[in-house]
C-alpha cells in the first residue's frame, strides 16, 4: 500500500477581481491557478515548469497557505489546511518551508545571516542560545564555514547564500520545502554545486521537494515526477523518465525541444517546435483548450471544448485533443510527434 502523499492538491484555483469593469458590467477576474490536481509523496520531488506568468509561484503560496484559496482544497500531511485561520496554522507551519529565487532580496540587508537564519526557530518559541547552536549545525549540513554566519549578506556570494537560505529553511525540520526558482539567479557552475547539495539532503533527512523552475533540463536532474503548468492549468504531469521520454503535449514538446545538446551534429538535426507569440492573459485566456492560440497543431475542437485529461499507459496525465487514438494530423499519430532521445 502506498504511503500517504505529504502534499494534495484538489481542484486548486486562485482567482483575482480586478479594478475596473467589462463592457457586460462585471469585474474582470484574473485566473491565476484554475483546478489543479497534484500529489507529492514523502521523500520524492515534484518539478513544477513553465513560463512566466503560468501561475507556478501563485501556485506555491496557496499550497503554503501565504494567501487564501479561491476554491479547491490543500492537504498537507494529512490534515486539510485549505481554510485553516492563521492562528491554527502556526503550529504546522515549522513541517513546511520556502526557499526563495532572489538569495539577496530574501535576506534583511541590515542583518547578521544568522539572525535571518535563526528567525523561524525564534518565531517557533526557540531560545536564542538554542537557535544559533541549530544554525551553527546548518551551516555544516549545507558546507558553509562557521565565520559565515556572522557576515553580512552583501558579503557573501550567491551560491553561499542561497545554501545559507535553505540552511534557514531546514531550521525547523519541515518534511516539505517549497523552492521557487531556487538556482535561477545563480550561474551554472554554481546552480549544479547547488542542485547536488538539495539532492543530498534529500537523501539524509528523508524531505519531500515542490521544486519550480521554468527549465526543465534543470528539473529533469532532481525531480520523480514533473508537472507542466501553463496558463493557470497544468497541462502534462507524470513520472519525469516517461515525460521526457514520451512527451505527449505539444507545449511540453516545445519546451523539450528548446533544450540544447552539447553535440551540435545533434543539436542541428533536432526538429524544434517553435511557438507563436506570447501567453495570453490570465484575465482573458481563449475558449476552449488554453494553449491553441501558440499550439502548432490546433484544431477546429480545440477552439470549442475544454481538453479532455488522457492518462497514458507509463501515467502520464495530459491535458491534449491530440491524445486521441487513431490518425491525427494527416496521418501522424501522437506517438509520432514525440521528441526524439
Amino acid at each position: 500500500m502506498s504511503a500517504e502523499p505529504i502534499l494534495r492538491t484538489e481542484g486548486l484555483t486562485k482567482h483575482f477581481t480586478l479594478r475596473g469593469r467589462r463592457r457586460d458590467g462585471a469585474r474582470p477576474v484574473l485566473r491565476a491557478v484554475d483546478g489543479v490536481d497534484l500529489s507529492l509523496a514523502p521523500g520524492t520531488t515534484l518539478g513544477l515548469v513553465g513560463e512566466s506568468g503560468s501561475g507556478k509561484s501563485t501556485l506555491a503560496r496557496l499550497v503554503l497557505r501565504l494567501m487564501p484559496v479561491t476554491a479547491g482544497r490543500v492537504v498537507f500531511d494529512g490534515d486539510d489546511i485549505t481554510d485553516l485561520s492563521a492562528r491554527d496554522l502556526r503550529p504546522l507551519r515549522h513541517g513546511m518551508q520556502l526557499v526563495f529565487q532572489d538569495p539577496y532580496s530574501s535576506f534583511d540587508p541590515q542583518a547578521t545571516v544568522v539572525d535571518s537564519v535563526v528567525e523561524p526557530l525564534r518565531a517557533q518559541g526557540v531560545s536564542a542560545a538554542e537557535a544559533r547552536t541549530r544554525a551553527r549545525d546548518l551551516f555544516d549540513l549545507v558546507g558553509l564555514a562557521q565565520d559565515h554566519l556572522e557576515r553580512y549578506p552583501r558579503e557573501l556570494s550567491g551560491g553561499q547564500l542561497q545554501r545559507a537560505g535553505i540552511a534557514r529553511a531546514l531550521s525547523t525540520n519541515p518534511k516539505l520545502v517549497v523552492m521557487d526558482e531556487p538556482v535561477s539567479a545563480l550561474d551554472v557552475s554554481t546552480q549544479a554545486q547547488v542542485i547536488n547539495l538539495l539532492q543530498d539532503l534529500q537523501g539524509e533527512l528523508g524531505l519531500s521537494f515542490l521544486f519550480i523552475a521554468h527549465d526543465l533540463a534543470v528539473v529533469r536532474h532532481v525531480s520523480d515526477r514533473i508537472a507542466v503548468m501553463y496558463l493557470g492549468q497544468v497541462v502534462e504531469e507524470g513520472p519525469a523518465e516517461a515525460l521526457y521520454e514520451h512527451p505527449t503535449h505539444p507545449y511540453t514538446q516545445a519546451l523539450l525541444s528548446a533544450i540544447p545538446v552539447p553535440d551540435p551534429v545533434v543539436q542541428r538535426s533536432r526538429p524544434r517546435i517553435v511557438l507563436r507569440g506570447e501567453i495570453p492573459s490570465p484575465a482573458s485566456p481563449p475558449s476552449g483548450c488554453r494553449f491553441r492560440t501558440r499550439c502548432p497543431f490546433v484544431m477546429d475542437v480545440c477552439a470549442e471544448e475544454e481538453p479532455p485529461v488522457h492518462e497514458s499507459p507509463d501515467g502520464v496525465r495530459t491535458r491534449c485533443h491530440l491524445h486521441v487514438t487513431g490518425p491525427t494530423l494527416a496521418g501522424a499519430s501522437v506517438n509520432t510527434l514525440a521528441l526524439p532521445d
